[in-house]
């Protein structure tokens, strides 16, 4: 933000400016608006905010879109902190049709680290769906950071937060309404993607970071997860067999969402179910009390202590190399619309001299004009004329004024009229 290239700018004017961009060539660069989502900490009310926004929706629209940087993704997430409108921005990071606003590594540490501190545990759930839903796990920061939201808000959420209520179905009057579309889409659910239940998103979340995790903690939160998801049929099957035959510890919190799994259609796979959640509550289970939670900020701490520096020390290296291809890439985009500011006025003065040519070389080349209409194709029916019968009434119609004025009886003379008798 130290940069002479976004001191020497102002939010409203850069925003109007852009919007009058739009409105011309339906375009905005990317540059352009990287710096705009720089500036958002400027405005002075809401409105103002608004007025960026939809900019932002405006620039999701472009072409350049698919040029956005990662510093783009950063400066909206870090600017709609600065201004504590972080309830816009979690709406933001849901529309991605609509913003394509996408979280990384270090912008989801920061928000989860914010909504955890603040105890807004709904945000930071939401922050670790993104995680999840993008397939980001590589950080380990990042995956405990997603489980500790995640179980929070599990452990701190009221019943009509996990399981919201349907929306009321509207009555049936019995008539037949036809509506016309352009497709109709195909009746199908990925169990990835299409999840919108709050309790089936954390039960992704979880089972998504620790499939591969075989340790206690990761084993317990995939089993959870699995619970939340309501899996009851053979996928739970294989893998309660999995810690049955490792001979897993589980976490205590984990039996009481497997006794809330719904029985199954099928009778025999139910009873297999329930026989293993038997055997993993007799056996298998912790004998440490400690809540799951605070194994997982144990190893949070232990993670911070190992890698919080290095991440720092790379962020900061980031920002920097941005910094300084923003400056070549504004220097570009300068010299780009120049040229095409040139290359339009240059065209509009050829279309000028064309059309000036045009009406002094008329009847020069109106030969040429009108047989172009069949030499060319344009026309497929055959010309009525010959090109000598073209060219003889050219010829006429060039001397019809001359010609007829010569084919006129000149007047008589008249002389002074004569005396009567």
């Amino acid at each position: 933000m130290n940069s002479s290239l976004l001191t020497g700018m102002k939010l409203n004017a850069l925003s109007q400016s852009l919007h009058a961009q739009f409105e011309e060539q339906k375009e905005i660069s990317a540059v352009d608006i990287e710096i705009l989502a720089l500036k958002i900490p400027e405005a002075a009310d809401t409105d103002q905010l608004d007025y960026s926004e939809s900019l932002l929706q405006k620039y999701r629209k472009c072409n350049f879109a698919l040029n956005a940087s990662p510093c783009y993704h950063q400066a909206v997430i870090r600017s709609y902190l600065d201004v504590g409108q972080q309830s816009r921005l979690i709406y933001i990071l849901k529309k991605k049709y609509e913003y394509g606003i996408f979280v990384d590594d270090y912008s989801a540490n920061m928000l989860m680290d914010w909504f955890l501190k603040a105890k807004n545990y709904p945000a930071a759930a939401d922050v670790a769906f993104e995680v999840s839903l993008q397939e980001e796990s590589s950080n380990p920061i990042t995956r405990s950071l997603s489980l500790i939201s995640c179980l929070q808000f599990l452990a701190n959420a009221k019943p009509e937060q996990l399981n919201p209520p349907a929306p009321p179905k509207e009555e049936d009057d019995g008539k037949e309404v036809k509506i016309k579309v352009k497709y109709i889409r195909n009746d199908f659910f990925d169990h990835h993607f299409d999840l919108t239940n709050p309790q089936r998103l954390v039960g992704n979340a979880l089972a998504y970071f620790c499939r591969n995790d075989s340790s206690g903690v990761g084993t317990s939160c995939f089993t959870m997860g699995m619970a939340l998801l309501h899996e009851n049929g053979q996928v739970m099957v294989d893998h309660l067999k999995r810690v049955v035959e490792q001979k897993v510890k589980v976490n205590k919190d984990v039996i009481a969402w497997l006794e809330k799994l719904p029985a199954n259609e099928n009778a025999a796979m139910d009873q297999q179910v329930k026989a293993l959640i038997e055997k993993v509550k007799a056996e298998h289970v912790d004998a440490d009390a400690t809540p799951l939670v605070s194994h997982l900020e144990k190893l949070l701490g232990a993670q911070l202590k190992q890698h919080e520096s290095k991440d720092i020390e790379h962020l900061r290296g980031l920002i920097a190399k941005w910094a300084g291809e923003r400056d070549q890439r504004y220097q570009k985009e300068q010299h780009r619309q120049l040229v095409a500011k040139k290359s339009s006025e240059i065209e509009a003065q050829l279309k000028a001299l064309e059309e000036k040519e045009e009406l002094l070389t008329f009847f020069k080349k109106e030969k040429d004009i009108v047989m172009t209409q069949w030499d060319g194709g344009i026309r497929k029916e055959p010309p009525p004329f010959t090109e000598e019968e073209m060219e003889l009434k050219l010829m006429q119609r060039k001397h019809y004024k001359t010609y007829k004025k010569e084919l006129l009886p000149k007047p008589r003379h008249r002389g002074p009229p004569k005396p009567r008798v």
